[in-house]
């Protein structure tokens, strides 16, 4: 059984270092790369978007996603999140600060509606030294997949 998500965090580990080399970087440190573009615009600032997100350590290990069938494959499907209908898209109000690590919301307002992309972001855009409950050690970079909708 463990073989099973050790090839899955293998595939996107290499998915990551592929689409990684063609990424942006930011003068904060962040980087993203939109890997399938969207057929829509950028959203007007305080206009609500829906995110699609996975969140990811460096060492490919997911720690939180809004699909319960990328919450599975991982073998991390909280039932009890999904008997709750947990397991569904972020609505954020674009262009808005504080509500959620600066890197994410860095990462959001560089995509268009329907964009897919990914978000590498440094631990001082992150949880920094703290890091995050058991989840998310102090210092740990983060990536995110994630994809922009109306």
């Amino acid at each position: 059984m463990m073989y099973h998500y050790k090839k899955v965090v293998t595939e996107k580990l290499n998915f990551f270092a592929r689409i990684k080399a063609t990424a942006t970087k930011t003068s904060t440190g962040l980087q993203f790369a939109v890997f399938q573009k969207g057929s829509g615009k950028k959203p007007a600032i305080g206009a609500t978007v829906n995110v699609n997100y996975s969140g990811y350590l460096e060492n490919g290990v997911l720690f939180d996603t809004s699909d319960s069938k990328i919450a599975e494959s991982f073998g991390k499907l909280d039932p009890q999140r999904a008997a709750q209908n947990g397991y569904m898209p972020l609505p954020y109000q674009y262009g808005s600060k504080g509500g959620m690590i600066p890197g994410f919301e860095e990462g959001l307002c560089k995509l268009n509606i329907g964009d897919k992309a990914l978000i590498f972001i440094p631990s001082n855009l992150g949880y920094g030294e703290n890091g995050a409950g058991n989840v998310i050690p102090p210092n740990a970079n983060l990536i995110f997949e994630v994809e922009l909708t109306e």
